[in-house]
């Protein structure tokens, strides 16, 4: 469990984001500058300074990003889905969960390129 004192809750992303930099983990969120976007960066950068994990967040914003997805040393998460309240709830999306090393490689590969290009 990610943080047992959460208890049975809707949990944020930000909390979720914040967790995980507190446990130690780098976090690079590639976004597109839009107003929806940047409110949630702002909470999430508010709550990382509280913590004391700035050091941690990698934030990069691209006008032309459309892709879409989570990449962990475990899994890549892919799909058309918005992580936004209609992108979960009221649209009809679709995601997939991947464990396989060789896509996995091949998607750092492609995330890594945001990086090489970021300011």
């Amino acid at each position: 469990m990610l943080n047992p004192d959460w208890g049975r809750k809707e949990v944020r992303l930000v909390e979720v984001a914040v967790r995980m930099l507190a446990c130690g983990s780098r976090l690079i969120i590639v976004t597109r500058p839009v107003e929806h976007n940047r409110s949630f960066l702002e909470r999430l950068r508010l709550a990382v300074r509280e913590q004391g994990v700035d050091g941690l967040l990698t934030v990069i914003e691209r006008e032309a990003l459309h892709t879409k997805g989570i990449l962990t040393d475990k899994g890549l998460l892919l799909g058309s889905m918005n992580l936004t309240y209609s992108g979960m709830e009221l649209n009809d999306e679709v995601v997939e969960y991947d464990i396989d090393p060789v896509n996995r490689a091949n998607a750092r590969l492609s995330f890594a390129t945001y990086l090489e290009h970021s300011p």
